[in-house]
């Protein structure tokens, strides 16, 4: 049987990887533009920022990370750390780190809180909302960070530099999905996540990642965020949605690119990414329609290719054999993910040599990736309801959420990626 799309499904596959290289190409170049080459000297009389963390359970490495938020090279820095209840561990364990911090240097100015059930809103947003409520009113600048990121010392200072423009209006990091192994799940939500970075620096894409992002106070109160946040589940995409109302800008910062080192089952990576684009489908359209429409067509293109390669084995019509040259499109899906992956390395010298390792695992994912954007398109269609860190909301609208449904044993959860946006 010839099939009309065979003739032209070579053109078409060339066409598309070329702009998909083509545009690995140029995002990549902007991130390398974005780099800070100087950042200001470190002065007693720099501005202070209150570093606010919401916090539940307790990530393998959250001692670890602790220390690298003790350990910011800022000198005016007060921290915040907020729990939904004391019987969180994660109450027991901030608090015993922080009488740690004070036997081994100067005690720092830190303040754990507990904010109480959030039936309004994610857990996450109440936790953040009570912490703001303890933030100094000298501070200039609002900073927000997850508890399962790892920091190196200017870590903070490198997201405030950028915000003395008065057209930024946030500052924003991205992680980076480490697995301590190359298992398939931890693997196929690092190949995933690492795509995000052809977005995240798109002056039109662009968005806050809630593990990391930073905001004046001045822009945080002009923006109306705590209003923004009165009923909703996402801190970081609501926080987008204001700041882009006020007319400024989300700038990226490339030296803050956090590790999170775990790896993932197949179906906590199912959930975790699913997860990601429902919050893109309600409060970032464009990026969510970005996706659906570009990896359904990768995933189209390749399934019709390899449809047409296995009837002209079977048969030897050479009008099948047309259509297996839309499988050209996977030589350029390979190039992208190598070239991003190389450029990536060079952005985390920490964990360089193992991502470079690791590289042919990144490319042998990628056209999977595009499978499982697609599937979490189609789940995202059929319904607005999302588990996250055991509760289980209903997203109506960027300004509405419900909680459908809450398990308090859920303190003993360990997945990090289960408190992340």
């Amino acid at each position: 049987m010839d099939l009309v799309f065979a003739p032209i499904s070579f053109w078409l596959a060339l066409a598309f990887g070329i702009v998909m290289l083509v545009t690995a190409f140029l995002h990549t170049h902007r991130l390398e533009k974005l780099r800070c080459h100087k950042l200001s000297p470190i002065s007693k009389d720099m501005a202070s920022a209150s570093v606010i963390m919401a916090l539940k359970g307790i990530e393998p490495s959250l001692k670890a990370n602790l220390d690298t938020i003790f350990s910011q090279d800022h000198p005016n820095l007060e921290f915040i750390f907020c729990v939904e209840s004391e019987q969180d561990p994660a109450y027991l364990f901030v608090e015993q780190a922080l009488a740690e911090v004070a036997r081994h240097q100067p005690k720092p100015k830190a303040q754990l809180v507990v904010a109480g059930i959030g039936l309004e809103r994610s857990q996450k947003i109440t936790n953040l909302m009570a912490g703001l409520e303890l933030a100094s009113e000298n501070s200039e600048y609002l900073v927000f960070l997850d508890s399962d990121i790892h920091l190196d010392k200017q870590y903070v200072r490198h997201l405030l530099e950028p915000l003395k423009d008065p057209s930024i209006g946030a500052t924003t990091g991205y992680r980076w999905c480490q697995p301590d192994r190359p298992t398939f799940g931890g693997m196929l939500c690092s190949t995933w996540n690492a795509g995000v970075f052809l977005a995240i620096a798109d002056p039109v894409l662009s968005f806050t990642w809630g593990g990391t992002m930073a905001i004046t106070r001045e822009t945080f109160t002009r923006a109306k965020v705590l209003e923004a946040w009165q009923s909703t589940v996402s801190d970081d995409l609501s926080l987008t949605r204001a700041v882009k109302h006020l007319g400024l800008t989300i700038r990226y910062v490339p030296e803050c690119v956090p590790i999170t080192y775990e790896t993932l089952t197949l179906g906590e990576a199912l959930e975790f990414t699913s997860r990601q684009m429902l919050l893109a489908r309600v409060y970032h359209p464009l990026v969510w329609w970005t996706n659906a429409v570009i990896h359904p067509a990768i995933v189209g293109t390749l399934l019709y290719g390899f449809f047409n390669l296995a009837a002209w084995l079977m048969s030897g019509k050479e009008s099948y054999l047309a259509g297996a040259g839309g499988l050209v499109l996977l030589p350029f899906l390979y190039a992208s993910t190598y070239w991003l992956i190389i450029k990536g390395a060079k952005w985390m010298p920490e964990i360089s040599q193992s991502v470079l390792e690791r590289r042919w695992y990144y490319v042998l994912m990628a056209p999977i990736a595009s499978l499982l954007t697609t599937c979490n398109s189609v789940k995202n269609l059929l319904t607005r309801k999302m588990v996250w860190r055991n509760i289980e909301y209903e997203l109506i609208s960027p300004e509405r959420v419900i909680v459908t449904r809450r398990e308090n044993a859920a303190y003993g959860d360990t997945q990090s990626l289960h408190g992340q946006h």
